[in-house]
């Protein structure tokens, strides 16, 4: 069956034939009015512009079904360049990204519908590069650095309270050096001694009031050595040998 514009134009076409012109010239109008509909976008529909000035630029506008634009940016030479950004659907920007020659290069940042940062973080040739920080509720949750792709350098994680967790050190995307853990009211809990991503040196955890509960060495990931372990009055309870992770020997304290 015809749609209304379709059965009006075969119409159109009879009263012309049969010359009634002024039913013609009504008709006409009644079909551009059928015709004369807001415009409707299909997903990822597109609008280029070109940019006065920029050579091969065009400022690329990306539509949603909705009609809203959903992202918006410079194309130079078919590649994105500059800043691009993304919207929410029926919202604010979600996020922003910087571009060069088609390779992000620059900042990156992503926000919530509120408007509240969740991700800051900086990329060189498409590769993640400097600090990178990831937000919970406006709040730090992950602050690390990468080189060139690679996590190395500081990590620290937070606690939702905004307390931290873990201090570590990375060299090549391995932890390196004393690593320490903490709980949620910020005291330290365990402190850990790494080499090449692996358990290797000193070791040991202590009572939530600092007082020390036990100490020895890793090596090649599991315990080695003496072990010594303490009450919470800081009292040798008994000292343990290990070879390999394995137990050789328990000593209990001498009361």
């Amino acid at each position: 069956f015809y749609n209304l514009s379709a059965f009006i134009s075969h119409l159109l076409n009879f009263i012309i034939m049969y010359k009634f012109f002024p039913i013609a010239i009504l008709l006409f109008i009644v079909a551009n009015l059928a015709y004369a509909q807001p415009a409707v976008y299909a997903k990822n529909d597109s609008i280029k512009t070109p940019i006065e000035g920029l050579k091969n630029g065009v400022l690329v506008e990306i539509k949603n079904e909705s009609n809203e634009t959903s992202e918006i940016g410079i194309l130079i030479d078919g590649k994105k360049d500059g800043a691009w950004k993304k919207y929410f659907l029926n919202g604010p920007m979600q996020r922003l990204e910087e571009y060069r020659k088609g390779v992000l290069f620059g900042s990156v940042i992503e926000l919530n519908r509120g408007g509240t940062l969740e991700l800051d973080e900086n990329y060189v040739n498409g590769k993640l590069n400097g600090r990178r920080i990831k937000y919970h509720y406006g709040m730090q949750s992950i602050v690390e650095n990468y080189k060139m792709g690679i996590l190395d350098g500081s990590r620290t994680t937070y606690y939702e309270n905004n307390q931290k967790q873990e201090e570590s050190f990375y060299i090549n995307a391995k932890r390196d050096g004393a690593v320490k853990w903490y709980n949620q009211e910020g005291k330290l809990i365990t402190e850990f001694t790494y080499k090449n991503g692996r358990l290797d040196g000193p070791a040991k955890n202590l009572f939530p009031d600092g007082k020390l509960q036990s100490e020895g060495m890793h090596k090649n990931d599991v315990e080695e050595g003496e072990w010594k372990e303490y009450d919470e009055q800081g009292t040798l309870i008994k000292t343990t040998i290990y070879k390999a992770g394995v137990v050789v020997k328990e000593i209990p304290a001498k009361k």
